[in-house]
């Protein structure tokens, strides 16, 4: 496990350098606004595309494989947008980011239910989600300092500072491989026999569409809390910053307690709670003109995502069968990537034509209608079953 959660922090670390740096990059090239959406455009389609293949290849190769198919595909992207100057090459190689990204991504839950028992699952899940945020705001600082002390070392290689700190955060995404490769992982004697299956086995068909429901809940509104800060209360740009860096920081504090609470009372159980904070934390938010409260009921919302998503994983995961946990962690992260795409799309939309109130307002009525569907979906309990590490596997 500890193998597994370093990996994950390393892979991630080129993923937040590139995310918080590669704007200014494109700057230098003095490339257009268009560019940088488009290039996120990119990263995000070559994510969905990977979805359900990394799936197939958790089910039919081994979660090891996966892992580092996503870490060397990502690698390889990271590397060519760092040193990349046209439009063109640079697209194709945030596609790859994407692939790569969402490849570990798909793996890290099933690969989490094979290196723990029943009495440690929950604690990792939330763990491991823990520790990438805290980690990712620490990488994030670490990137946005590295370009100043680093430009007199680049210079004598003919690179910028921000090329050389991007090109630096893909080396440590690429030693993400070091850790992954030695893990105890099924391999290929693992794989179901027969025509590869994408679709839902019949344990997921109705949680899949409810997860991405009481998603959407919070995809309506979390574009949007900068522009809430800064209108409502006229909150200057670098105060909302540190409201959301100390948020971040906080959250991963909390997790680490929340992950004792789901060991003790249970992972079902502590969903539940936390799905049904969600709704009247929102619905106040519609409320309220007092600052201290507003900021009150962010950090209260702000958790339960993280919070929630790794309960959400490991039940899930629990009800599937082992041999369709990769194509079940596929079609589950396809649920999030497209209750995020509609729900932006639909919070701005609803933002242009009411106000804040009407958008938190309506958020909180999707969450409280998703948390008492999932609620009732989740009392057909399945005993869970007991994953131990594969000890066959080379």
């Amino acid at each position: 496990l500890a193998l597994l959660f370093s990996g994950n922090v390393l892979f991630a670390a080129g993923l937040f350098v590139h995310a918080f740096l590669f704007n200014f990059y494109l700057r230098e090239l003095q490339l257009s606004a268009s560019v940088m959406g488009h290039q996120v455009a990119a990263m995000t389609i070559g994510g969905l595309c990977a979805l359900l293949p990394a799936g197939l290849v958790i089910d039919r190769i081994g979660t090891r494989a996966a892992l580092l198919g996503g870490v060397a595909v990502a690698f390889v992207g990271l590397t060519v947008t760092a040193i990349a100057r046209d439009a063109a090459i640079i697209y194709v190689a945030a596609f790859m980011i994407g692939l790569g990204g969402a490849s570990c991504r798909v793996a890290w839950g099933p690969a989490i239910m094979r290196v723990t028992t029943d009495a440690s699952r929950a604690r990792a899940f939330t763990w491991n989600a823990a520790l990438l945020i805290a980690t990712g705001s620490g990488w994030t600082f670490v990137a946005g300092v590295l370009p100043g002390w680093s430009a007199r070392i680049a210079a004598g290689t003919g690179l910028t500072g921000i090329q050389f700190v991007l090109l630096a955060g893909a080396a440590v995404t690429a030693c993400a491989a070091f850790c992954y490769a030695p893990l105890r992982l099924p391999g290929a004697t693992d794989a179901p026999r027969g025509r590869p299956r994408i679709e839902l086995p019949k344990e997921a068909r109705v949680l899949v569409p409810l997860i991405a429901f009481w998603m959407l809940a919070a995809a309506l509104v979390l574009p949007f809390f900068n522009v809430y800060f800064a209108s409502r209360f006229a909150m200057p740009v670098p105060q909302v910053g540190a409201l959301f860096a100390t948020a971040h920081v906080l959250t991963a504090v909390i997790l680490v307690g929340a992950a004792e609470l789901a060991r003790r009372w249970g992972p079902r159980r502590m969903l539940l709670l936390w799905t049904a904070l969600l709704p009247p934390a929102l619905i106040w938010l519609s409320a309220t003109d007092v600052l201290s409260l507003a900021v009150a009921l962010y950090f209260v919302q702000g958790l339960i995502a993280p919070a929630t998503n790794p309960l959400i994983d490991q039940l899930l995961l629990e009800r599937a069968p082992r041999e369709r946990h990769g194509i079940v962690a596929g079609w589950r992260n396809a649920a999030a990537e497209g209750a995020g795409a509609v729900g932006a799309s639909a919070g701005g939309r609803l933002l242009d034509v009411s106000s804040f109130s009407t958008l938190f307002f309506a958020a909180g009525a999707v969450a409280a209608a998703s948390a008492a569907l999932l609620a009732a979906a989740l009392r057909s309990r399945r005993a869970p079953v007991t994953l131990l590490p594969d000890a066959g596997a080379p």
